[in-house]
């Protein structure tokens, strides 16, 4: 068999002189020791240090063909050592509540790692419920910000409908309130209706608990219990309702209840109000209906983000009261291209709105300032020339404004050399 080299991904001995073709000292120590002394060499260069025992142990199964027994213990001990390479950092960073970044980096690609083999593994059940059982105190702590990585790891040690009640089983006992839902989860999976019922039953506080348990009633032929769960999810649900909400629109639109089904998208649309909210549901109404429904729904404006009232009011063709909206608003606080891409359409049209909205971009200038914050307060002079100059033709306003601002910074060389950059006519003294 040929040797393999585990120093070098290339293949290459790293130790061989370059060019020269000469046998490294190792090599030829490696090949003039007896195989006691191996032996013993591999043993000592891997006691106490996890990471090279997994490396040296993985290698050697790969070279080396082992059946039965042996493969899976082999298997087995693969996987504990990458367990325990990882464990240390884990229980520090649990304790701790936290790590620094390349730690907790390692520490999660390690556990996806072991879940990923864990899942190939051919190892009996007792062997892969030690995993299960190591992640278990980690999942109940829940205090290292690795929870997903942990529940992988837990649910990659299942692998049939015993596996999973017993993981579910462990769940139960832990008790928190991600555990519950995760042994409900498995309990619905596996259809065991009375083990899931006695947990949901005892957790309806959000709307996606009544939601889960809706969609569990109707699933299983129950209607009736399934509508009247989804109603009082609405009356008394906290949080998010979309779901709830969407599960009693279908039902009423394939009973004929067009009122009903209105009303619910209604409610959704109300209840966070966007342009792309607002548009679907347009779609779905005719004139006569919308005629009803777009009242309330201008009613709830304000509540909207400022950004999305003023794309309704564009939808709406109101370009006076969009504009109005962004004049009441920080430029600072608007930096991305969609907004001021809505105050630019808006520009010639509502110059003035505009123009009052790029001035809280220069702010007082008090004092002297980084010079990230001098590059921010270039690109609102940029677009204040813009429509003093461009859309205003009045050059003697601009030329006024400037000349306020020269006298204010006319220290600050830093400032102008990031106007400079911007603004063609920015000539300081």
């Amino acid at each position: 068999m040929a040797k393999k080299n585990i120093n070098s991904s290339s293949g290459l001995n790293p130790h061989k002189k370059a060019g020269r073709g000469l046998e490294n000292p190792l090599d030829k120590l490696v090949r003039l020791a007896e195989k006691p002394t191996l032996e013993n060499l591999v043993l000592e260069l891997t006691c106490g240090n996890p990471s090279l025992y997994r490396r040296s142990l993985d290698y050697l199964r790969n070279a080396i063909t082992l059946t039965g027994e042996d493969s899976s213990a082999a298997e087995v001990e693969s996987l504990t050592a990458l367990w325990d390479e990882l464990e240390g950092d884990l229980a520090e960073i649990d304790e701790l509540g936290g790590g620094d970044d390349d730690t907790v980096d390692r520490v999660g690609e390690l556990l996806s790692d072991l879940a990923e083999n864990l899942k190939k593994a051919k190892i009996p059940r007792d062997d892969r419920r030690l995993f299960l059982e190591k992640a278990l105190p980690y999942i109940r702590s829940a205090n290292a910000g690795m929870d997903d990585q942990l529940y992988e790891l837990a649910f990659a040690a299942c692998r049939d409908a015993e596996d999973r009640r017993h993981f579910a089983g462990r769940l139960e006992d832990i008790g928190s309130r991600w555990a519950l839902i995760n042994a409900m989860r498995i309990y619905r999976e596996l259809n065991d209706r009375d083990h899931y019922l006695n947990l949901r039953l005892q957790d309806l506080n959000y709307g996606d608990d009544y939601y889960d348990l809706a969609d569990f009633y109707w699933k299983h032929g129950e209607r009736e219990k399934a509508l009247v769960t989804a109603r009082d999810g609405l009356a008394k649900g906290q949080g998010r309702l979309t779901e709830l909400r969407k599960f009693l629109a279908k039902r009423a639109n394939s009973s004929g209840n067009r009122e009903g089904f209105l009303d619910l998208h209604y409610q959704e649309t109300a209840d966070g109000l966007t342009s792309e909210g607002y548009r679907q549901f347009r779609a779905l109404c005719n004139d006569e209906e919308w005629g009803r429904y777009e009242p309330k729904l201008m009613a709830n404006l304000q509540k909207a983000w400022p950004s999305e009232q003023v794309k309704i009011r564009l939808l709406r063709g109101e370009d006076a009261l969009a504009a109005e909206i962004i004049s009441r608003q920080r430029l600072e606080r608007y930096s991305g291209f969609e907004f001021l891409s809505q105050a630019k359409r808006l520009e010639k049209t509502q110059p003035e709105k505009i123009l009052k909205f790029y001035l809280t971009g220069v702010g007082s200038l008090r004092h002297p300032m980084p010079r990230k914050q001098y590059a921010r307060i270039a690109k609102a002079l940029e677009m204040i020339r813009r429509v003093l100059v461009d859309v205003l033709n009045d050059a003697g306003r601009w030329n006024q404004y400037k000349a306020e601002l020269l006298r204010k910074t006319k220290h600050w060389p830093a400032f102008h050399e990031e106007a400079a950059e911007r603004i063609a006519d920015w000539k300081p003294e």
